[in-house]
């Protein structure tokens, strides 16, 4: 009778013994970042994902509701806006799978200062391009801030992450000289309109800034594909990191030229109409 008394009462203590040693063992700061950063790639690809999900669903219902209308540099301007969205998806992509990190209030409204130039993009494709090229230089303003985010999380991240962003160190420094130009370019542009009377050669105007995403896309897929930043070769494990073929970034750069050449081109077109 004893015997049993005894099991019955360590059975009773066994559960309250379980949570005494579960109360005991709080989550450390290592466990909580693990939880946080353990999702963070899924759960950006979701943000981003549905931002940009609706965004592309705006353009088109603005396609169907304008089209009748549009003329060539309209279509340039749809299409360049196209580009642009999926472009900055590819790069949100290529960010979440490469870098992981704690993420931070800012993580989540730089994507969302995103959509609202996006959307603008959208809503003036079939206006002027003025308008266009304030709302352009807008987005690229964002891409500067967004890079300065990436590159100050950089230093919370992982090894991992601090490693593949040493590779990458000279393509992202050029992805900040790109920004910037296109930046200063599109508001230049917005803010001397008249001036340069772009509006005059607003075809042209279009063609470069279809030119711009096209080649910044194709930059992307060349330094950032399968062949830029994980190593082929089959005997070598997946995380071993081939030198980029990123020494010349090329398009990016022909890019920059091919704007900087179709406004200097209006401005001697317009110094030369002033003298006439």
């Amino acid at each position: 009778m004893d015997e049993g008394i005894g099991m019955e009462k360590t059975t009773r203590d066994a559960p309250t013994a379980a949570r005494d040693t579960e109360a005991s063992q709080e989550p450390t700061r290592d466990v909580v970042r693990q939880r946080l950063t353990g999702q963070f790639a899924s759960a950006y690809l979701t943000l981003v994902s549905i931002i940009q999900g609706v965004t592309l669903s705006t353009l088109a219902a603005r396609i169907e509701a304008t089209y009748s209308g549009f003329r060539v540099a309209d279509w340039l301007l749809t299409a360049a806006t196209f580009l642009t969205i999926l472009s900055l998806w590819h790069e949100y992509v290529m960010q979440a799978l490469a870098y992981i990190w704690l993420p931070t209030f800012f993580d989540s409204l730089v994507p969302f200062a995103f959509v609202v130039t996006d959307l603008f993009l959208v809503h003036l494709v079939s206006h002027n391009i003025r308008a266009w090229l304030l709302a352009y230089g807008g987005f690229y303003l964002v891409g500067v801030a967004a890079w300065y985010l990436q590159n100050r999380q950089i230093r919370t991240a992982d090894a991992e992450s601090r490693r593949i962003d040493r590779v990458l160190s000279p393509h992202d420094r050029f992805r900040l000289i790109f920004l910037m130009v296109c930046t200063v370019l599109s508001l230049a542009a917005a803010g001397f309109y008249p001036m340069l009377r772009l509006g005059q050669m607003q075809l042209a105007v279009a063609i470069g800034i279809f030119v711009v995403p096209c080649l910044h896309g194709t930059d992307c897929l060349r330094t950032r594909g399968s062949g830029g930043v994980v190593s082929q070769d089959e005997n070598a494990p997946w995380t071993t990191m081939a030198t980029p073929s990123i020494k010349k970034p090329t398009t990016i750069a022909t890019a920059i030229l091919f704007s900087s050449k179709i406004f200097r081109r209006s401005s001697c077109g317009c110094s030369a109409s002033n003298s006439q």
